[in-house]
């Protein structure tokens, strides 16, 4: 992402949708993956704070590490493309692209790593949270969903019997 673009962290909504619509090379996916992780902890925090709101540091410090590498996976994936760019003659092409290479794995990656921490803290914060919505409520919460109503007799297929 150059320079004289703004952090995705500072766009609206609005603008984010559109520019990782756009056709340009970031933000792509990884930004929206950073950003998806920080959303998902922010979320995780604020069911936290229902509860006892013990693992609300946790979610809390995953949206502060997840935010900020969706920035970071832009520039580093810019960077690598100047680095490609470089001429073929230069000496300095052949370490700038495997330093630039190594960054633009390394922050998606490291996304990854985030994303993948969400079901161990996860865990921590779901009893609480079913204890206080079960105490906020007249009856139980459940994460079962209800039963699906069943099709009316009449759009049921029928067992047919074949006469010859």
């Amino acid at each position: 992402m150059p320079d004289d673009d703004p952090s995705l962290l500072d766009m609206t909504v609005r603008d984010l949708l559109a520019a990782v619509a756009d056709r340009t090379t970031a933000p792509g996916g990884g930004g929206a993956a950073a950003l998806t992780t920080a959303l998902a902890a922010a979320l995780a925090g604020m069911v936290a704070r229902y509860g006892d709101g013990v693992a609300a540091p946790t979610a809390d410090d995953l949206r502060e590490r997840a935010a900020p590498l969706a920035d970071a996976d832009a520039a580093a994936y810019s960077a690598f493309l100047a680095a490609v760019r470089l001429p073929r003659e230069d000496p300095a092409r052949p370490a700038a692209v495997a330093a630039a290479r190594a960054d633009a794995i390394g922050v998606p990656a490291e996304i990854a790593r985030l994303a993948g921490a969400s079901p161990t803290w996860a865990r921590a914060w779901s009893a609480t949270a079913t204890r206080t919505c079960a105490a906020t409520r007249s009856r139980p919460c459940s994460s079962r969903r209800p039963p699906r109503p069943r099709p009316p007799s009449w759009s049921r297929p029928t067992a047919r019997t074949r006469t010859s």
